[in-house]
């Protein structure tokens, strides 16, 4: 399936994707920040240990907004391959959930006052 996305002025996008040789496994993850213009600001790796492939794609988009407001970029995109991790973040979760900390950080940073920037989230499938 292919998706379009409509980009903004100024607004810089967060690719990012996580991955686990089994599930769980040994998992990891990347992601790169690029702006509007296509021009490649920041790429980040890193290790999540042993998880499932859940956590590590809601680990990136933490960890990617938590770069992308200390360098203070402004109108952020999100874009994941993961409908499931997407959905989890745009509707919240209830208590039970097993990663309910987590997503409710990623939504409670993304909510914070970055003075005039914004999170934004797209699920691309």
């Amino acid at each position: 399936m292919v998706s379009s996305i409509q980009f903004v002025a100024r607004q810089v996008s967060l690719i990012v994707d996580g991955s686990c040789v089994a599930n769980p496994g040994p998992a990891s993850y990347g992601g790169l920040l690029w702006d509007f213009d296509g021009n490649w600001i920041q790429g980040f790796i890193g290790d999540v240990g042993v998880a499932d492939i859940l956590k590590s794609k809601l680990v990136v988009i933490h960890e990617g907004l938590k770069l992308a407001r200390k360098m203070n970029l402004e109108d952020i995109l999100f874009i994941s391959d993961s409908f499931h991790t997407a959905t989890l973040i745009k509707n919240g979760v209830q208590g039970c959930h097993r990663y309910v900390t987590l997503i409710r950080n990623i939504i409670d940073f993304a909510k914070e006052d970055w003075g005039p920037r914004r999170v934004r989230g797209q699920k691309k499938l």
